[in-house]
């Protein structure tokens, strides 16, 4: 009994942690989803202030990777749909973001300088960014409160696994006391049996009588 409630326990121990490690990887994905974004941003400024490429390399590699951590997210979150909800309110929201940077970023290679600053200080970008933070933010906190819940359930049956760990040692020792104890008992007995024997006349001593062995057999 105590064996299977260890075995179930174990299962338990271990689902628990690959939840916590699962939640924590939202998590971070989460928070470089948001970097990326960032750095989005930060290289379509760059580049309107000082009209170099290479200050388009963040645009570039975010535009790739917000796409692949997207899916990712939503592969990592399949099983939650309220998260899924918060991921469809999210892609369309970066995707805004991604066509005012690219607008911006092609009227800048055509020349048209002032009409992409005046885009850029009309705030639907910032506003785009900050929906992206908020939208952001309620999938960080439900998953932060999953990750407490978690966290919790795996120290719960971290404790009961090793609770159970140290029963079972305890009973396995005992086993071994009772078994040295056992044996010692059939010692005593065994010695209890012995007969004692005149050497000289070849009599038993039994009862408090001396007996042929013929009679004592």
């Amino acid at each position: 009994l105590i064996g299977g409630l260890q075995w179930k326990s174990g299962n338990d121990f271990r689902n628990s942690r690959e939840w916590v490690t699962h939640t924590r990887t939202v998590l971070l994905d989460l928070e470089s989803l948001l970097t990326c974004m960032v750095d989005a941003e930060t290289g379509q400024r760059g580049y309107l202030l000082v009209h170099q490429d290479s200050y388009l390399e963040p645009y570039k590699h975010a535009l790739a990777f917000s796409h692949d951590q997207i899916q990712t997210l939503r592969q990592l979150t399949s099983d939650n749909p309220e998260q899924q909800k918060n991921l469809d309110r999210l892609e369309p929201l970066m995707k805004a973001k991604f066509d005012e940077l690219a607008q911006t970023i092609a009227l800048e290679q055509r020349g048209d300088h002032a009409v992409a600053l005046q885009i850029v200080t009309s705030n639907s970008g910032k506003n785009a960014m900050d929906e992206i933070r908020a939208t952001v933010r309620v999938i960080q906190d439900a998953e932060t409160s999953l990750f407490q819940q978690r966290e919790d359930a795996y120290q719960r049956n971290s404790q009961i696994n090793s609770e159970l760990s140290a029963l079972l040692l305890a009973l396995g020792l005992g086993c071994i006391v009772a078994l040295i104890f056992f044996s010692l008992l059939r010692r005593l007995e065994r010695m209890q049996e012995m007969i004692t024997i005149c050497a000289w006349s070849k009599l038993i001593e039994f009862e408090g009588e001396w007996l042929s062995v013929e009679e004592y057999l």
